[in-house]
Parts: structure tokens; sequence; C-alpha cells
């Protein structure tokens, strides 16, 4: 919130109260789900997989956009994000290999996959609202 504030002038206030879209919505509830109501493996897998493995390509287009067409200067946030995302990703399949038992392997792919469908959810609500301008 502080980076749009001081970006591109927003408020911080309402931008904390506004209504969010309900594929964000959708997206925040699966990762709840598996972060309180399974196991930590599925969790941390759900986490992993749907967001970690996924943000860096994300966060690098919105990353450039910002520099090109909005002449951002701070882009530490994303390059952070980008660098530690791909760490955090890339060390899912070291979990998985290290703590995931032949009796929750299946529990542990629906985890990942759910995750990772949340995520394309959250990103085809953003481009629907948009890019697109329909709003439910």
């Amino acid at each position: 919130l502080d980076f749009a504030a001081n970006s591109f002038g927003a408020d911080r206030n309402a931008l904390y109260h506004s209504t969010l879209l309900p594929e964000t919505l959708a997206f925040m509830r699966v990762e709840e789900h598996y972060a309180h109501h399974a196991t930590w493996v599925e969790g941390l897998v759900a986490l992993g997989f749907g967001l970690e493995t996924q943000s860096p390509r994300y966060f690098s287009a919105i990353r450039q956009g910002l520099v090109d067409h909005y002449e951002v200067k701070d882009t530490f946030y994303y390059d952070m994000h980008i660098k530690a995302d791909v760490e955090h990703g890339d060390s899912m399949e070291q979990l998985i290999r290290a703590y995931a038992k032949p009796e929750s392997v299946e529990a542990i792919w629906k985890a990942a996959t759910e995750s990772i469908d949340a995520y394309q959810l959250w990103h085809d609500g953003l481009y629907r609202a948009y890019v697109s301008h329909t709003r439910p």
C-alpha cells in the first residue's frame, strides 16, 4: 500500500478499504485453507507452487511496465521478490522429496494444483477488471 501511495499518490486508506475482486478473494481463501486446515507440507507446497513459482514471471513484467510507463525508479520490492521467490520455488522439489510420504502424495499434488489454479484465476480477474474493464 505504501508503494502505491508513494509512487502514484494513491490514498492508502482508500486502498486498504477497497472492495476486493471475487477472484482475489478466491485465491486468498485457497491459500488460507492450506495454511490453516492442511498439513504443514501441503501448506508450504500450496504457497510455494501456487505463488512463489508463479510470481517471478508476473513480477518481472509488472516491474518492467512500471519502469517503462510510469517511470518508477524504486523497484526494490519487485527485485527482492523476484529473487526470493525463485529461490523459494526452487526448494519445493527438495521439500517434497524429503517430507512427502506415499500416502500424502495425492493431497500434496492437490494442494499444488489448486493453488496454481487459484493464482491463475486471480490474474484472470485482474485482466478482466483492469484490462477488459468488466467488473461484476
